[in-house]
């Protein structure tokens, strides 16, 4: 073999090489840009089968969307929903559905997620409560004023309350109070008799529990999971029921 013939064979080489590195290239890409379709398509998807529930944006994660699909399962669904209606209670609510099947309609194995009432969708709850007082968002914890009459004195109060969980309830468990006067508190009895339990479930979707409550001064958020729920327009507005 001369000279020339081997640089020529190497040159063929070379180029092979090259056009093998171009087509890999080119599959790649390819493959890129079928899973971002992909995944853009499930997602629009799923926003449609939960448009009764408001407007809702969803994101699905997990690395390669057409893999998870062709495995049957989505590792995580994002769902944002800024006014998402419960009886006519508009609040923003923010859900995670893990580990989901692949099918119509979709079902979640893990479901975690967070609504936020600000004063007017508190009050809305109050509202539709029967014999529940107003409460005032604080840092941390409600407030609820009013006024008694002791020994023919009228006394004007306000009662602090540590929000919490029991069961499907909002309960309101009474942690101080104060008088209007700057008097002596202890003249309202046991505060125990102020605490306030209100029906949540209600409120929300069916097959989720609450599971913690914090408040600030511009919301109550309520943190809620569920095991097996369906990514539905009915899971969504289909509400719970307290017992009892």
């Amino acid at each position: 073999m001369t000279p020339t013939t081997g640089r020529r064979r190497g040159r063929r080489r070379g180029r092979a090489w090259f056009l093998a590195l171009v087509a890999l290239v080119v599959l790649i890409v390819a493959a890129v840009v079928a899973d971002v379709a992909a995944r853009a398509y499930a997602e629009r998807q799923i926003e449609q089968r939960l448009s009764s529930a408001g407007k809702t944006e969803v994101r699905i994660g997990g690395f390669s969307f057409l893999a998870q699909y062709l495995s049957g399962r989505l590792d995580r669904i994002e769902i944002d929903a800024p006014a998402l209606q419960l009886h006519s209670i508009a609040v923003p609510a923010r859900v995670v559905a893990l580990d989901t099947s692949v099918g119509d309609p979709p079902r979640a194995r893990q479901l975690t997620g967070s609504f936020e009432l600000d004063q007017d969708a508190l009050d809305s709850l109050l509202s539709r409560s029967d014999g529940a007082p107003s409460l005032i968002l604080g840092d941390g914890t409600v407030t609820s004023s009013g006024r008694l009459s002791v020994f023919g004195r009228q006394l004007d109060y306000t009662v602090e309350f540590e929000p919490g969980v029991d069961g499907g309830h909002l309960v309101f468990t009474p942690v101080g109070a104060t008088l209007g006067d700057g008097g002596d508190a202890t003249a309202l009895g046991d505060l125990g008799r102020f605490a306030v339990s209100v029906c949540a479930a209600q409120f929300l979707p069916q097959g989720v529990a609450m599971t913690a409550v914090s408040v600030t001064p511009a919301a109550m958020t309520i943190e809620v999971s569920g095991s097996s729920v369906v990514l539905s327009r009915a899971t969504l507005s289909t509400t719970g029921r307290c017992e009892g």
